[in-house]
């Protein structure tokens, strides 16, 4: 079997670390001989399956800044020449930049990975013409939806495999059916950055909380000290501090789930945002934007969730009145409904052979 490698900054936080995890574990599981190569090292981890190598450039942020570049990039490259990879899969803007450098002369397939809207992913910036210069050097390129193809030239296109986001297995085996008679627990989740639009949904959801007082949000994620503080005083100024609350990163996102009677995603832009499709799985009500790229792939409007303007209020608002509006019967209905979709669109078996036919190439 081949050996491959993933690389990727960090194992916590995102969708795209969540994935890592998830395949390099299946892999394993298969009987593939699977390093995961990491910038740093942190608590709180996405599990990984005990067969996967799992290294790093260093153990702590502390350590990493006290190495120069020079020692970084000889530890990553260190790394892969003794792993001897058949197969590297990069995983996001910073991550596969640096191994067009650390990885050079190696032999071995290489794969790059989207895992965000290409068009305006902030964590590219200026180095956007480095980013774009990994496809072309790649053997395949991985999106997650039909959508992201359009970014790249036809040459690029034809390297392309759209492989669907995997889902967390306990999410996977967790269904909400016991809805009450009104839903009144709305939640979301995700990095506390501008990307998420947090402000957009605090401010739509104020309006709805002014006219019933039995509706409450829930914010689940982590972020700089300076955006949490910006976050907590739109939720001051909103009058709703008691009913709208940051709780922090939570390591149990299916639990969280449980809990509320709404998912809500308020995303700018996404790739294929993987709380969203954990929460369809679950058979949880759920309101988007229909933000580029994602969404639209996953909800059908008013059939298995909602789909609103991105960035405008007003059809946030309107969203969420119709969930309050909704008997446990319909919530029902349109989650299991939701589970149904995610499920086939998210299927392992098809999407797992998928990425076993790019490996093998």
């Amino acid at each position: 079997m081949k050996r491959i490698l993933f690389s990727i900054g960090t194992l916590v936080g995102g969708g795209a670390e969540r994935v890592v995890a998830i395949w390099a574990s299946t892999l394993a599981n298969m009987g593939y001989d699977i390093a995961l190569y990491m910038s740093v090292r942190y608590e709180n981890e996405y599990g990984v399956d005990e067969r996967v190598k799992i290294d790093s450039v260093a153990q702590s942020q502390d350590e990493y800044r006290q190495l120069s570049r020079l020692e970084r990039f000889r530890r990553h490259r260190a790394f892969i020449k003794n792993f001897k990879p058949d197969v590297i899969i990069n995983f996001l803007p910073g991550t596969q930049i640096k191994m067009l450098l650390i990885s050079m002369g190696i032999k071995g397939r290489r794969i790059e990975t989207v895992r965000n809207n290409p068009w305006i992913d902030t964590d590219i910036g200026k180095k956007r013409p480095l980013w774009n210069l990994c496809f072309k050097k790649a053997d395949a390129i991985i999106v997650q939806t039909d959508e992201q193809l359009e970014y790249f030239s036809l040459k690029e296109q034809k390297k392309c495999v759209v492989i669907h986001n995997p889902l967390a297995e306990d999410c996977r085996n967790t269904l909400r059916t016991d809805y009450p008679k009104k839903a009144t627990r709305f939640m979301a989740a995700g990095r506390l950055n501008y990307q998420k639009n947090f402000p957009m949904l605090i401010e739509a959801f104020a309006r709805v909380a002014a006219k019933d007082n039995d509706i409450y949000l829930d914010i689940f994620g982590n972020g700089s000290e300076e955006f949490t503080t910006q976050l907590q005083d739109c939720i001051d100024k909103s009058g709703f501090a008691s009913r709208i609350t940051l709780k922090g990163r939570t390591n149990d996102i299916c639990g969280a789930l449980m809990q509320h009677d709404c998912f809500v995603l308020s995303s700018d832009y996404e790739g294929m945002p993987n709380v969203l499709a954990e929460a369809m799985a679950t058979g949880i009500v759920c309101i988007s934007t229909d933000c580029k790229t994602g969404p639209c792939d996953m909800i059908q409007n008013g059939q298995n969730g909602y789909l609103v303007k991105t960035g405008d209020v007003d059809s946030m608002a309107e969203a969420i009145e119709k969930v309050v509006a909704m008997t446990g019967d319909q919530c029902n209905k349109m989650g299991s409904l939701a589970r149904k979709n995610i499920l086939e669109l998210c299927d392992d078996d098809v999407n797992i052979k998928k990425l076993i036919d790019v490996i093998e190439g």
